[in-house]
C-alpha cells in the first residue's frame, strides 16, 4: 500500500510486466495455439505465435524492469523507516525517562518500561486507563485546566507535577507534554516525557538546608564579635564602678547583680556559637553530665517558659563524643518535644544514667551489643507519633510537622551521629501519651584523659609597666585605659592598628606589653603581632578575639603571642594575666 501510494506508475509497470510474462508462459507451454486463438488474439501461423510469445517475454522484463526501477528508492527508503522505528522503539524501551502516548482525551495507549518501573502500574494496568490515573490530590483545578488549555492548542506543557504511584507513594516529576499531529495537522494525542525528581528536590533541599545553616554559622559569629564588644564594655565598666563602690554594700549589691546577668549573657553567646560552629572539634573524652546539662541551658532560653524542664543527672561517667554533636542531639530532640505539645503546655523529662546491658537483654525492643553504656533519656508528653509514622522517622525529609515547620533532617542527623558514636538510639510513642527517645552512648574508663577545668587563681598584685592596647572600639580603649591604670599601669592606646604599629617602631622601648583586638580593619591584631615580633621578639603580644574562625588560641601561641584571650574579659582577669605573664617573665630572668 506504501509504494503503491508512493509510486503508482511503478506499481502499475510491474503489474504489466506480469501479465505479459503469464501470457507468454501460457504461449511457451502451451502447443495448441488455436485453443489460445479463443482467448486471446494471436497470429493463425505459428511463425507469428512464435513472435508474439518472444514479444511478451520482452515487454513482461521491460515492464517489470521500469516498475522496479522506480519503487527501489521507495522499498529502499521503506525499509530504512523501518530500522529507524526499530531503533526509536529500542531507545524509547531503554530510556531511563518515563514515555506516556495518550490519545486526545487522555486514554494511556503506551507506557515505555521506565513508566512502569518508576509507578509500579503493569503495562495492563496503565494501557486503556485515563492518565488521570496518576493524580496525587496535590494540585487543584485551576493546576490541571491551565495545562489541558496549553496542550488542547496546540502547543507544549512544560513543568513539575506532583504524582502518586500504585502503592501511594507520592514523587515529583519533570514532564513535557507535546501534541501528536497527523499529516492534515489534526491533532490525534499527546505525548508526555517524564523524568522522576524526587531524589534531585532532596538533594536540592539538603543543599539549601545546608547553606540556611552556613549563613546561619556566619550570622550567629558576626553577631558575637560585635555582642562580645558590647558585653566586654559592660562587665568591664561594671567592674570599675565595683571597685569604686566597696564602701557602698547596697550600690554593690545592685552591680554585682549586673555581673551576674552580664555572665549569664557570655555564657549564651558561647553556646550559641557552640551549636552553630560550621566545623566539628574533635572527639574526646567528655563528661556527658556537663555537656548536656549546658545544651539545657540553652535550650530553656529558646522554649516557651510554659513548658516545664525536668532533669535528673545521676551518671558522670565519660564517654568519647563531640562536643557540639551532643549539643546538636540535645537540641533536636528536646526542639521536637517542645513542638510536640499541645498548647505550649508540657512536662519534658530528661535522664542521665548508667546502665550494663547484658547478653541479648532487650532495650525497647532492640537487640544492644552488651557493655556498659550511659543511658540518655528525652521524654515529653505531647502529641505523639502514630505507629506507622515512627518506622519512618529516622529516614532524611521524613517529617510530621506542617510545611515550613521543619526540613526532616533533624532526627536523621541524630540517627547517623550515634551510629558514627556505635551507639544505639530507640524510641516508644503513643498518641496522647506522648514520645520517649533513648540514645545508649559508650562508656569509657579514660577519666584520666578528661581535660577538668582548671580553677581560676587571680593575681591582684599591682603593677608598673606600660602598656600599648590596640583596639578599634573606642568604649573598648577608654575600658581598658581606665581599668589597667586602676591597677598601677601606664597605658597608651590607638584605635588605628597602622598607627599603633608607627608609634611602636620608634618607642618600642617604652612599650613592656601589647594588648591588641583581633578584628582591626587595615592591620590585624596577628599580622600586627607578627610586625612587632620582628621588630623585638621579646615583647609579649596579647592577643583577644571577640569571634574568628581562622586564628584559634593554638594558632596564636604557635606564632609566639603571650596569651590568647576570648572576650568578653572583666577588667580583673585581664589584669591577672597580665600580671602572670611579667611575673613568669620575671621568674625567668632571675
Amino acid at each position: 500500500k506504501s509504494i503503491y501510494n508512493e509510486a503508482p506508475l511503478g506499481y502499475q509497470y510491474i503489474l504489466y510486466g506480469f501479465y505479459f510474462l503469464f501470457f507468454a508462459a501460457l504461449l511457451d507451454l502451451s502447443d495448441n495455439f488455436i485453443i489460445l486463438n479463443k482467448f486471446i488474439i494471436f497470429g493463425d501461423t505459428a511463425v507469428e505465435a512464435f513472435l508474439e510469445k518472444i514479444t511478451g517475454y520482452t515487454l513482461g522484463y521491460l515492464f517489470l524492469f521500469l516498475g522496479f526501477y522506480q519503487i527501489f528508492p521507495i522499498f529502499k527508503e521503506l525499509v530504512q523507516t523501518k530500522r529507524d522505528l526499530s531503533t526509536l522503539e529500542l531507545a524509547i524501551e531503554n530510556a531511563s525517562e518515563e514515555v506516556l502516548v495518550t490519545n486526545i482525551k487522555g486514554i494511556v495507549s503506551f507506557a515505555n518500561p521506565a513508566f512502569i518501573i518508576n509507578t509500579g502500574y503493569t503495562n495492563h494496568e496503565i494501557v486503556g486507563k485515563n492518565i488521570n490515573i496518576l493524580n496525587s490530590g496535590k494540585h487543584d483545578k485551576q493546576f490541571f485546566a491551565t495545562l489541558w488549555s496549553t496542550i488542547t492548542s496546540g502547543n507544549t506543557w512544560v513543568g513539575t507535577i506532583t504524582n502518586k504511584k500504585k502503592n501511594g507513594e507520592l514523587f515529583e516529576e519533570q514532564v513535557t507534554i507535546s501534541p501528536i499531529l497527523d499529516k492534515n495537522k489534526i491533532l490525534i494525542g499527546y505525548l508526555s516525557i517524564r523524568n522522576d525528581i524526587t531524589e534531585k528536590k532532596k538533594l536540592q533541599s539538603q543543599l539549601e538546608q545546608n547553606q540556611k545553616m552556613k549563613s546561619i554559622g556566619l550570622l550567629a559569629g558576626g553577631i558575637a564579635h560585635d555582642f562580645n564588644n558590647i558585653l566586654t564594655a559592660i562587665i568591664g565598666y561594671n567592674d570599675l564602678a565595683m571597685m569604686e563602690s566597696e564602701k557602698s554594700p547596697e550600690i554593690s549589691a545592685h552591680l554585682n547583680k549586673v555581673s551576674i546577668a552580664a555572665n549569664r549573657a557570655k555564657k549564651l553567646v558561647k553556646q550559641i556559637l557552640t551549636f552553630s560552629r560550621k566545623s566539628n572539634t574533635a572527639r574526646q573524652p567528655i563528661q556527658l553530665s556537663r555537656i548536656v546539662d549546658d545544651a539545657l541551658k540553652l535550650i530553656r532560653s529558646t522554649i516557651p517558659s510554659t513548658i516545664e524542664i525536668v532533669k535528673n543527672i545521676e551518671s558522670q561517667s565519660i564517654t568519647i563524643a563531640d562536643v557540639t554533636e551532643i549539643h546538636q542531639i540535645v537540641m533536636n530532640l528536646c526542639t521536637n518535644a517542645s513542638q510536640a505539645m499541645i498548647d505550649n503546655k508540657g512536662i519534658i523529662d530528661i535522664k542521665l544514667t548508667d546502665i550494663s546491658i547484658k547478653e541479648d537483654e532487650p532495650i525497647l525492643g532492640a537487640s544492644i551489643n552488651p557493655g556498659n553504656y550511659i543511658e540518655l533519656e528525652i521524654s515529653d508528653n505531647g502529641r505523639g507519633i502514630d505507629k506507622k509514622e515512627i518506622l519512618n522517622i529516622f529516614d532524611p525529609y521524613f517529617t510530621t510537622k506542617k510545611v515550613g515547620s521543619g526540613t526532616g533532617l533533624g532526627l536523621s542527623v541524630v540517627h547517623g551521629i550515634i551510629s558514627n558514636y556505635g551507639g544505639y538510639i530507640n524510641v516508644y510513642s503513643e498518641i496522647d501519651v506522648g514520645t520517649t527517645f533513648k540514645i545508649y552512648f559508650l562508656k569509657t574508663q579514660l577519666e584520666s584523659q578528661l581535660t577538668m577545668p582548671k580553677q581560676k587563681i587571680f593575681n591582684n598584685n599591682k603593677g608598673t609597666e606600660k602598656i600599648l592596647v590596640v583596639d578599634d572600639e573606642k568604649s573598648i580603649l577608654d575600658l581598658a585605659k581606665k581599668g589597667l591604670t586602676h591597677f598601677g599601669y601606664k597605658v597608651t592606646t590607638f584605635s588605628n592598628s597602622i598607627e599603633a604599629m608607627e608609634y611602636f617602631k620608634t618607642h618600642n622601648n617604652d612599650v613592656d606589653l601589647v594588648l591588641t583586638d583581633m578584628t582591626m580593619p587595615n592591620l590585624s591584631g596577628y599580622d600586627l603581632g607578627k610586625q612587632i615580633f620582628s621588630i623585638n621578639k621579646d615583647t609579649p603580644v596579647i592577643m583577644i578575639s571577640g569571634y574568628n574562625t581562622i586564628i584559634n588560641k593554638k594558632k596564636a601561641l604557635d606564632a609566639g603571642f603571650a596569651e590568647y584571650v576570648s572576650k568578653p574579659v572583666s577588667i580583673k582577669q585581664l589584669h591577672s594575666i597580665i600580671r602572670n605573664i611579667f611575673d613568669t617573665k620575671s621568674e625567668d630572668n632571675s
